[in-house]
C-alpha cells in the first residue's frame, strides 16, 4: 500500500480494485496491489512512473458489470500507485473511442 497526498492507498475504489489474479493479468513492481494486462507498460514519463492498462475486479459481486472492467493507474518505480483517482470502462468502450475520434 502506497501512500497518495499523505493518505493510505492501494489500487481500489469503492467499487473496484485491481484483479491482480486475472488469467491475463502479470503483478509488476514490489508492492501487492500490481497486476496489469501487458506484460510492459504503456508509456513511461521521464521520471520513471509507468502507465498500465488493468484488469479490475467488480467488489459488488460477479455479473454487476458487462464486459471486463479496466482502468489505466499510474505506478511509481517500486510499483506503487501514484494517485487515487479511477475511471472504469471495457473493451466496448474502447472501441466506441476509436471510432469516434480516430474515425
Amino acid at each position: 500500500m502506497g501512500l497518495v497526498n499523505g493518505l493510505p492507498f492501494s489500487c481500489s475504489n469503492d467499487r473496484f480494485e485491481t484483479d491482480i489474479n486475472h488469467k491475463r493479468g502479470k503483478r509488476h513492481g514490489s508492492s501487492m496491489t500490481g497486476g496489469a494486462v501487458f506484460n510492459k507498460p504503456l508509456t513511461v514519463n521521464d521520471s520513471g512512473i509507468t502507465l498500465w492498462l488493468e484488469f479490475v475486479v467488480d467488489k459488488s459481486g460477479p455479473g454487476k458489470w458487462s464486459g471486463s472492467p479496466l482502468w489505466f493507474m499510474w505506478y511509481d518505480k517500486d510499483g506503487n500507485p501514484t494517485n487515487n483517482e479511477s475511471a472504469t470502462f471495457d473493451i466496448s468502450h474502447i472501441k466506441r473511442m476509436l471510432v469516434r475520434f480516430i474515425g
